[in-house]
């Protein structure tokens, strides 16, 4: 279960990083993180 666990926290990290990438040096840091955090939230 341990390793189940790690890499579903690895799947949901990995997307919130990539939907904030994609506003990376647009010097919008909120929308930025709000992308983010809405896609971590997308798979809560």
């Amino acid at each position: 279960m341990k390793r189940e666990l790690a890499i579903e926290f690895s799947r949901v990290t990995e997307a919130a990083a990539l939907a904030g990438y994609k506003w990376l040096g647009r010097g919008d840091k909120n929308t930025a993180d709000g992308a983010a955090v809405k896609r971590h939230a997308h798979y809560a």
